[in-house]
């Protein structure tokens, strides 16, 4: 089985009902439930020592559409790294959230936006 006795209990942990007044759980769940093999790509990616060297050619040659969303206070990726990526690629959309949790409490404002970001792609 993928994921061995791991991959059960993160299989177990995401069907565990939360309380909506704590909806800062539901980020707790969520990556504590993750596969253990993304869980741990995702936080090398975050915590790791490696600089990634940022290459302006590379990302002025992204030209597909992207919406960046990023919030204010987050600890890890401060909203001036949102702003800058969202400057760097040629046809990005800066959406500033309220928090990291607003999709999961409030998402009718994302949803909209992203809706609106979608429709507007040449498909």
């Amino acid at each position: 089985m993928p994921g061995g006795r791991f991959g059960r209990a993160s299989a177990l942990l995401s069907r565990l009902p939360l309380p909506r007044r704590l909806p800062e759980l539901l980020a707790v769940r969520d990556v504590v439930s993750a596969d253990p093999a993304v869980a741990a790509a995702s936080l090398t990616g975050l915590l790791g020592d490696e600089q990634v060297r940022e290459d302006e050619e590379s990302l002025a040659s992204l030209t597909m559409p992207a919406l960046v969303i990023g919030h204010r206070g987050d600890p890890l990726h401060a909203i001036a790294d949102a702003r800058d990526l969202a400057y760097r690629l040629p046809k990005a959309r800066l959406m500033v959230a309220s928090s990291i949790l607003e999709f999961r409490v409030r998402p009718e404002p994302l949803a909209r936006a992203m809706r609106e970001f979608l429709g507007q792609i040449d498909w």
